[in-house]
């Protein structure tokens, strides 16, 4: 098993992932599946700023989980929204946990206070994943999408990273995890698959 930085090389793995809950599912409010260069521009983009990892399995990608921008403004910088995807085969044996803590891991050696989930309900596995991993409600947003016919709830989860009452440090960027000697130390210990 091996954990590691996603790279536009993986647009492929991470679209046939996505393809089932895009189309059959309101998991996620995307409506059509984005083409291979979309999904490469967005993993391109996306990791300028934010970690998006990969688990993988003889060479196989088996899940992703992305880091993104929360909001706009340069104040809340520090705060970032998480989101995992899995292939079917890979779910309910435990490598979604360790995808995701990865990330979160992750996301403290760049900088970021807080993780931020938005899971479309029902969804009692992302919710118990969540909780396992120390995200604590927030709330509910009422008919937050429209989807596969009907309205959606989404349920808001928080997990703070770095909880400190002075100023923080300015962000780390991805890049850093490979050029940076401590995050490159600090990132292998964190990807190490258990």
């Amino acid at each position: 098993m091996t954990l590691r930085l996603a790279t536009p090389d993986d647009a492929g793995s991470v679209l046939a992932i996505l393809r089932t809950t895009i189309e059959d599912s309101a998991i996620t409010f995307y409506e059509r599946v984005p083409s291979l260069e979309e999904m490469r521009a967005k993993i391109e983009s996306g990791t300028q700023t934010h970690p998006w990892l990969v688990i993988e399995r003889d060479g196989v990608v088996l899940g992703h989980a992305a880091a993104g921008r929360f909001r706009s403004s340069e104040g809340t910088r520090w705060g970032t929204e998480t989101s995992i995807g899995m292939a079917p085969e890979a779910r309910g044996g435990g490598l979604g946990r360790l995808l995701y803590r990865a990330l979160c891991e992750t996301l403290v050696l760049l900088g970021f206070h807080n993780a931020y989930a938005g899971i479309t309900l029902p969804n009692p596995a992302s919710v118990a994943l969540h909780e396992r991993l120390g995200f604590t409600v927030v709330g509910t947003f009422r008919r937050t999408g429209y989807k596969l016919g009907r309205w959606h709830d989404s349920l808001w989860m928080q997990k703070q990273l770095i909880v400190t009452e002075g100023p923080p440090a300015e962000l780390r960027v991805p890049s850093d995890l490979a050029t940076d000697p401590e995050l490159v130390r600090r990132f292998a210990e964190v990807t190490a698959a258990e």
